[in-house]
């Protein structure tokens, strides 16, 4: 437990050992309803990326910055709407994605990875399953490809308020027509579904929902697939490994999600009392920041934890959260990561990186943890 000051001066308490790490991510005195910041904040002012500049103009509460009872009620009507999911987005239409983004990638000697395959590839899966009609999707991939792109650098306000309000407007527009004609996606299950008690989702409270659920299954895969990508291939006898047994690949893209996973930073946390963590007592109204990436790499719950290995034993990572935040797309985001790994690097054996790895420039805001561009040689 250290005190740290985040850039925009605020004080809070950084978390960086893993039992520490996991206490606080699933403590009932740590919310992450900035209501609970002193001074309260209707968001956290220092939090940046695309699914935060869209939720600011969304009316509605959704499940990221919310407790119980209501995170329940919430995650309640997601998940059962979850488990009502189709086949286009199982194993047998994540691969057709993929080998449809592969292939326009053929007959090229270099791409940017991450603009020309990876974002394509996570937000044509996303937009499978949340049922966006094809008509829709070139407008609404412009819009969140342009707020994932302003998420991880300083953007003009006025750009980013355009680019969220477009995608505010579609999905609440998207909503009023699958409530009035429902077909077999998630946004008809969603703007259906029902808790115990018969209460739906209001429209404030689905469009918030459907642009987190968008986002993170968007710009969140993209990264952890890209993050594999740069760790495999600047470690030749690792990929090597991978290439030879299906085994070793799924334990790779655990050791990705530990070693450099997609999120820097868990959502904020406030104290709503006293809590202790480690030899520290946390008075209540303070920020609590756990630092997913510091946890992975502690020594006392992983071996050489600073060695990316892909013969590691997988589990106990905290790349997609612990307790009731919990990331309800982790089977879906592995899925894709393991798909689209082994079909590149089928597709292309000589992928390799055309810049050097020190060239790689990296997000430097929260919660983020990726690289800009990923240029490759295919």
């Amino acid at each position: 437990m250290h005190p740290a000051r985040l850039p925009d001066g605020t004080v809070c308490w950084l978390v960086t050992r893993y039992d520490e790490a996991r206490t606080a991510l699933s403590h009932p005195f740590l919310s992450t309803d900035p209501a609970h910041a002193s001074p309260p904040h209707e968001r956290p002012p220092w939090e940046h990326g695309a699914p935060q500049a869209v939720l600011d103009r969304a009316a509605g509460r959704h499940l990221l910055h919310t407790d119980p009872p209501t995170h329940t009620r919430l995650r309640n009507l997601v998940n059962r709407a979850l488990s009502r999911q189709g086949s286009a987005v199982g194993r047998r239409g994540v691969e057709r994605t993929v080998d449809r983004a592969l292939g326009r990638l053929a007959g090229h000697e270099e791409s940017e990875l991450l603009s020309e395959f990876a974002l394509p590839t996570a937000f044509a899966v996303i937009s499978e399953l949340l049922g966006v009609p094809h008509a829709l999707r070139a407008r609404l991939e412009e819009s969140a490809e342009a707020l994932v792109v302003m998420g991880g650098r300083p953007a003009a306000p006025d750009a980013e308020r355009a680019a969220a309000g477009e995608v505010i407007d579609l999905v609440t527009g998207l909503f009023r027509e699958k409530r009035t004609t429902p077909e077999d996606d998630l946004l008809s299950r969603l703007a259906s579904a029902t808790d115990e008690e018969g209460t739906r989702f209001d429209e404030g409270e689905l469009v918030a929902t459907a642009c987190l659920l968008l986002f993170t299954g968007y710009g969140t895969v993209a990264y952890a697939l890209c993050n594999g990508v740069i760790n495999l291939l600047t470690r030749p006898d690792q990929l090597a490994a991978a290439r030879t047994s299906p085994a070793l690949l799924v334990s790779a893209i655990e050791e990705v999600l530990r070693f450099e996973g997609p999120g820097d930073s868990a959502a904020l946390r406030y104290t709503t009392a006293s809590v202790r963590l480690g030899d520290v007592d946390i008075p209540p109204g303070e920020c609590v920041v756990v630092s997913i990436q510091s946890a992975n790499r502690d020594g006392c719950r992983f071996a050489a934890p600073d060695r990316f290995d892909i013969s590691r034993k997988p589990g106990g990572h905290l790349a997609f959260g612990h307790g009731i935040h919990h990331c309800l797309g982790a089977p879906l985001a592995r899925l894709e990561v393991e798909v689209a790994l082994t079909r590149l690097f089928t597709r292309f054996p000589a992928l390799r990186l055309a810049v050097d790895p020190d060239e790689l420039e990296w997000h430097r805001f929260l919660p983020l943890r990726s690289a800009h561009r990923l240029p490759v040689r295919l």
